[in-house]
């Protein structure tokens, strides 16, 4: 029984996302920034959620790591490689995504544009 999506979902889904907005980023529109953000943000937590390894996620990430470690200790330890990957790639995309926040709010964008263009697309 499968709880949250496989690891390619994600990678297909949010990676993609997240390229595609900030490909649209470089037309400087706060809206593509803001859409960047949601999206990597979410990522992020994906990331999170699997490193920690919440039973029944389908993650192998720290919590299961320990589990399986008394049973097995060659598997539990690969496990543990595992969710140290996990962790790694959530710190990579936290960083990266402060420098694009730092790249968007010295480029004098702001939340208020970011409404004003959705606004302005919508209608």
């Amino acid at each position: 029984m499968r709880g949250f999506p496989a690891t390619e979902e994600v990678f297909s889904v949010f990676v993609s996302f997240s390229l595609l907005c900030f490909s649209l980023c470089r037309s400087d529109s706060s809206m593509w920034f803001m859409f960047f953000f949601f999206i990597f943000f979410v990522q992020i937590g994906v990331f999170i959620i699997s490193a920690v390894g919440i039973e029944k996620s389908g993650y192998s990430g720290f919590i299961y790591a320990t589990e399986i470690f008394g049973k097995n200790k060659p598997v539990g330890a690969i496990c543990l490689v595992v969710a140290g990957l996990w962790t790694l790639l959530a710190v990579i995309g936290a960083v990266a995504l402060i420098v694009v926040h730092r790249h968007y709010r010295s480029s004098g964008l702001s939340v208020a544009q970011a409404k004003g263009e959705l606004k302005e697309k919508s209608m």
